[in-house]
């Protein structure tokens, strides 16, 4: 006992328990570890098993510097077979790509991330919001030519997006926004550049 009356862990119940449990589990791993290397085990009762022997031949090596003078040669006793599956990557596409707004005072769409996904593009959107962009998600679409058409449902608004590529290399988008509240149809196009 201390000064304070209370006794020391090792002698309360939670402390024994605790001691006999580490003792149960030291015991468990030496009579694994025993049976393991054989000194436990097999009493001749049953059919024993001949392990498997692993031939290493030392071959000689001439060499001018101090590096051991022969090398391992390991010759497996039976041969495995193995067949790795390769998944092919999506072919790149000219819509691939991280692509901003030309207007950085756009209080519509301020960027778009296309990237391949198996045989089709995946589209995420991030719109002007305060204080920070708006994340509309990602959709796929399956480009046709230099057009690509994707569509968000966002509850309060359905959102068709056609996305072309123009010979200026720039990303022409032309969004067609219809509310389910009495607001107009709104319809916006906008550039954006591939960063």
């Amino acid at each position: 006992m201390d000064g304070n009356g209370a006794r020391p862990f090792w002698l309360t119940l939670p402390g024994i328990l605790t001691g006999l449990a580490a003792l149960i589990t030291a015991m468990g791993g030496l009579i694994g570890t025993l049976y393991a290397a054989g000194v436990l085990g097999d009493g001749g009762d049953g059919p024993t098993q001949t392990p498997t022997p692993i031939v290493v031949a030392l071959t000689p090596t001439p060499t001018a510097t101090l590096a051991p003078t022969t090398q391992p040669t390991v010759i497996p006793t039976s041969t495995a077979t193995f067949t790795p599956t390769i998944t092919p990557e999506p072919p790149e596409s000219p819509f691939s790509g991280l692509w901003t707004n030309v207007d950085p005072n756009t209080d519509d769409i301020t960027r778009i991330e296309i990237s391949p996904v198996e045989a089709q593009l995946s589209v995420h959107v991030w719109g002007a919001c305060t204080p920070t962009e708006c994340d509309w998600g990602a959709v796929q679409g399956t480009p046709s030519g230099s057009t690509l058409s994707v569509s968000w449902d966002q509850g309060f608004v359905l959102r068709t997006m056609t996305l072309t590529l123009t010979v200026d290399g720039e990303l022409e988008v032309k969004t067609v926004s219809v509310y389910v509240d009495d607001r107009p149809r709104r319809e916006t196009t906008e550039l954006f550049r591939s960063r």
